[in-house]
């Protein structure tokens, strides 16, 4: 119930920023197993006209923004992931709204992912100063993962919204 609750109020949440309504494309990542759910947004932002990309691994710890037009284009990875097959990319600099998944984060912006460095490689492609949080993203978590502060190297990402079922805290409220 817990999560059901609070997928459906992050939903709301993201829906009603600015970015998220502003924005003409959108990456995500696809949802799975406990992380807050991205397939409903998916489909309410292709639904709304946006461009959608999503994760595809092509390296060792490799991503690519890939455009969807859908969710049945998606397919299990090796890991079970829903993952696009090759198709038109972009760069993080030509994306104007992304979600960020986490295992935990804090109100920062810092998050702990599953380790394999994939969103601070892509990330780090939009040449961020140092200190500076990745704009226009927001990390998705759960309230009860939520934490004041993480450990943090100097490779990791920070990014400029976390948006919990709660609230949404913005680099300027941290």
């Amino acid at each position: 119930d817990y999560i059901d609750t609070a997928n459906a109020a992050i939903f709301e949440r993201i829906v009603s920023l600015p970015e998220f309504i502003t924005a003409r494309t959108l990456f995500t990542y696809v949802s799975c197993a406990r992380e807050p759910d991205t397939l409903r947004l998916i489909r309410f932002a292709l639904d709304n006209g946006k461009k959608v990309y999503v994760p595809r691994i092509v390296g060792a710890g490799i991503m690519e923004a890939t455009r969807i037009d859908g969710l049945g284009s998606l397919v299990p990875d090796r890991y079970g992931i829903l993952s696009p097959g090759p198709g038109e990319t972009v760069p993080p600099a030509m994306i104007d709204f992304s979600l960020i998944p986490c295992v935990c984060a804090d109100v920062r912006g810092g998050r702990l992912g599953h380790g394999g460095g994939y969103y601070d490689r892509f990330f780090a492609a939009a040449n961020l100063h140092e200190g500076a949080a990745a704009p226009n993203a927001a990390v998705l978590c759960y309230e009860a993962l939520l934490s004041a502060e993480l450990p943090a190297e100097a490779h990791d990402v920070r990014f400029g919204i976390v948006v919990t079922e709660k609230r949404t805290i913005r680099e300027s409220d941290a």
